[in-house]
């Protein structure tokens, strides 16, 4: 009874391809994509908290078309921000901790308890103000984390004046949710006296720290910005905020109230877009330093064309995680290839065999790591040679008599369809009886079946010898 055995050649792993080439949005990119998005939920979610406290402190009289109104929006942004956290997990996962993204999750599955309790009027005002700020905060200092991932210093400085400056609209943020409560109730209150003067002071530190960092362009913007009527009719309504704290009857319009600063944080908002502008010109501006000089005729080519790659999985060779990425040694200097040159691509799973055939018959673009063979070089174009892996040999433990390709003469063998190994081992070894598998995985499982058959059933053995 002669054992089956796996057998695995790496010799010189080759890129294997045509002169197509690829393109997908950066690692940068994209977390720049989700910071955008984070920071548009952020401020639909702060709208959301100063409707909801002036709601609560009505007893439900004022602000239910508006909450009404700002939840439809919060819950399409969001969507979004789910969605690209779903789409681009790979990249998310390196600047977002697992606890984190499930945190996140947490905090959007929560939302719908708070709302239902606000609409049903069974929380109070400072619990309502206090988980929506836990959440704003959360995700303000995941925002925070993202900035803090960029290496290139001229990014990282801009996006962290943008962090600051999202600090200091929430800060105004709270102050709306306060005095929307404030002015939305009869009665002297503790907590929104303690959230008003926070806010208060947290707004002027900001302040201060956004103007410090800003460069002179975006002062100019700031100060040209609040050169606005808005701006002066928030101070008259905090003025009269401080006299009813101290104990006056004042009557105010809450709504009119919520417009006004809604004003105000808008006019912030169109700062902060700025200054997130300003970062993804250099963000753009490092990307193209990146890429390699493409002629005319090849950018042409790019904005074109889509790229599609042959992926098997080759564990940790070449991969993908989730049918749509690709990953491994060989798929790290592909996505290089691809952030340097900007291209499209369309990732296609499938087993080595078939993808195989699919190049040869030009459904497919591009091999990520092939094994030179002169029949393949006819109907692709191969690159040089860019690592190396030893021969392996996967047999079983209790076999010692196996230490070399010799040895393995009158033995059987198993290899993956398709593999370039197989036309040389029948040329420099004829006498080595070779069983063609599916995949890699198929030869594993081969041998460790067989052992355990071989230990039960002769007939198995036999089958394959």
């Amino acid at each position: 009874m002669r054992p089956l055995l796996f057998f695995i050649l790496f010799l010189s792993l080759q890129m294997f391809a045509n002169e197509n080439m690829s393109h997908q949005q950066t690692d940068a990119d994209i977390k720049l994509s989700l910071i955008s998005a984070m920071s548009e939920t952020v401020h639909s979610l702060q709208q959301e908290r100063g409707a909801s406290c002036g709601y609560i402190s009505s007893d439900g009289t004022k602000f239910k078309e508006n909450l009404k109104a700002i939840t439809s929006i919060s819950d399409k942004k969001i969507k979004l921000l789910q969605e690209i956290l779903t789409k681009e997990q790979s990249i998310v996962a390196k600047s977002l901790s697992e606890e984190n993204q499930a945190t996140l999750n947490q905090t959007f599955e929560q939302l719908f308890y708070i709302r239902r309790d606000v609409l049903n009027l069974n929380i109070d005002f400072a619990k309502t103000y206090s988980k929506y700020t836990q959440s704003i905060a959360f995700m303000l200092l995941n925002i925070s984390n993202l900035a803090d991932s960029f290496k290139e210093k001229a990014l990282s400085n801009r996006l962290y004046t943008y962090s600051i400056i999202l600090m200091y609209k929430e800060s105004i943020g709270q102050k709306r949710a306060a005095l929307s409560a404030l002015f939305s109730k009869e009665k002297f209150s503790k907590e929104i006296f303690e959230y008003f003067l926070t806010s208060n002071t947290t707004e002027q530190i900001y302040l201060k720290s956004f103007l410090h960092n800003a460069d002179p362009l975006e002062k100019e913007l700031y100060f040209k910005t609040f050169d606005d009527p808005s701006i002066q009719k928030v101070k008259e309504y905090e003025l009269l905020a401080l006299e009813k704290l101290s104990g006056k009857k004042i009557s105010v319009n809450s709504q009119q109230w919520f417009k006004s600063v809604t004003r105000k944080i808008d006019l912030v908002q169109s700062i902060e877009y700025k200054v997130f502008k300003d970062a993804l010109t250099i963000a753009d501006e490092l990307n193209r330093a990146s890429l390699v000089a493409l002629t005319e005729e090849e950018k042409q080519w790019i904005e074109t064309h889509t790229v599609k790659i042959g992926v098997e999985q080759w564990t940790p060779v070449v991969f993908s995680n989730d049918g749509k990425d690709i990953d491994g040694i060989a798929g790290d200097f592909t996505k290089k290839i691809i952030e340097k040159t900007g291209l499209k691509v369309e990732i296609v799973n499938d087993n080595w065999d078939k993808l195989l055939k699919d190049f040869e018959d030009k459904k497919l673009d591009l091999l990520p790591s092939t094994y030179y063979t002169d029949k393949r070089a006819k109907f692709g174009l191969y690159s040089d040679g860019y690592f190396k892996m030893k021969d392996a040999i996967f047999l079983k433990e209790s076999n010692k008599a196996i230490q070399s390709l010799k040895d393995l003469e009158g033995q059987t063998l198993a290899n993956s369809k398709g593999y370039g190994t197989i036309d040389k081992l029948k040329k420099a070894f004829p006498k080595i009886n070779l069983v063609l598998t599916k995949d890699l995985d198929d030869s594993i499982n081969r041998v460790l079946n067989g052992r355990r058959k071989a230990m039960d059933r002769d007939a198995y053995s036999k089958n394959w010898c």
